[in-house]
């Protein structure tokens, strides 16, 4: 728990959208100068854009989950292929 902290939360809340029923946004105290409803739209989406957990584009091409999936396959299969040749060197 915080105290004698204050600061701005912005909570946005988007019953029209598929994914999202609430965001919280917690503004940086001083805010910066320069800083408007513009830029902080943009600066929200660019934040999504970026993070891992955020939904990939549906353009046709796999999504990122499937990709993490076969490369942690493709791990196993490498350690376990790695394990079956030093077995069977160590048996010669």
């Amino acid at each position: 728990m915080l105290r004698g902290t204050s600061k701005q939360i912005i909570h946005l809340k988007n019953p029209e959208s598929n994914l999202f029923e609430e965001a919280f946004l917690i503004v940086k105290t001083p805010p910066h100068p320069e800083s408007s409803r513009r830029t902080m739209v943009e600066e929200a989406n660019r934040l999504l854009e970026e993070h891992p957990a955020a939904p990939a584009q549906t353009d046709g091409s796999r999504p990122a989950g499937v990709w993490r999936a076969l490369r942690w396959v493709l791990l196993y299969l490498t350690g376990a292929l790695t394990g079956a040749m030093i077995t069977v060197l160590c048996l010669l």
